[in-house]
């Protein structure tokens, strides 16, 4: 098994089970991405974020399975770098 797949990934990869997809708030995104709101949208509109959702008025949501892919992506990538 590669030594990218984060723990956990490897279980999920032999069950092919898919834990349900939660919509986080921007907050919850902030943590996990370790990045700021306005970096955030600036990424999103270069193609290089997952998009938002609009669930209904004015408050934004991404998928957690997206964010969490993303973040996977990037330490992927840093690991191909340092090789």
């Amino acid at each position: 098994m590669p030594d990218h797949i984060a723990d956990g990934e490897a279980d999920r990869i032999a069950t092919g089970y898919e834990p349900p997809d939660r919509l986080l708030p921007l907050k919850a995104v902030k943590q996990i991405s370790g990045l700021g709101k306005t970096m955030i949208y600036q990424l999103e509109r270069e193609g290089k974020f997952p998009k938002r959702f609009k669930p209904g008025g004015v408050a934004s949501r991404w998928s957690e399975r997206e964010i969490l892919e993303w973040k996977e992506k990037l330490s992927a990538a840093r690991h191909l770098q340092d090789r």
